[in-house]
């Protein structure tokens, strides 16, 4: 038996959304304003129906309300732009879509549901920090509090500074 390469798959609609061929994810950008709501993405070879998947890359990180906002594939009709959800709710907090982050979603006929697990964890540890005395120490920002990471309870700090601009969350 000869070995066959595929070249090229493309989306074939059947009589229903079930004759579809399988193709890989299409991958789109969406560059739009991180305050607006509907953000817009343009994919070659791209019809709407349920279940397709989409993989969409943000040049910006969302600003605007979770609560309306939505995605819109190939169209400049406000009509056309479907709510973005995630596990059937709104996204988490609107800098969920965050800059050169890559995100899934599936249409379900009504929406388009972000899929996969989020990392909602806002707890992060800063190796080094530096108290007014100039000591240093391991810090912990979380919820917009600065702890010591000292101790299984840390003690919120107030004698601390850090520089902010080359911390990357």
């Amino acid at each position: 038996m000869a070995n066959t390469a595929i070249n090229q798959i493309d989306i074939v609609k059947g009589t229903n959304t079930t004759n579809y061929l399988i193709e890989p994810t299409l991958l789109g950008t969406c560059s739009t304003a991180a305050s607006t709501a509907i953000k817009d993405v343009t994919l070659s070879k791209f019809e709407l129906f349920n279940n397709v998947q989409i993989a969409v890359k943000f040049t910006t990180t969302n600003t605007a309300a979770v609560n309306g906002l939505k995605l819109r594939v190939n169209s400049n009709n406000a009509n056309d732009a479907k709510p973005i959800k995630y596990r059937g709710g709104d996204l988490p907090a609107a800098g969920t879509l965050a800059t050169d982050h890559i995100y899934n979603f599936v249409y379900d006929g009504t929406n388009w549901e972000l899929v996969g697990d989020l990392d909602t964890n806002t707890d992060r540890l800063v190796e080094q920090g530096v108290t007014s005395t100039g000591s240093w120490r391991k810090l912990l920002l979380s919820g917009g509090n600065v702890y010591s990471a000292k101790g299984a309870t840390p003690a919120a700090r107030t004698d601390v500074t850090y520089q902010a601009a080359n911390l990357d969350f």
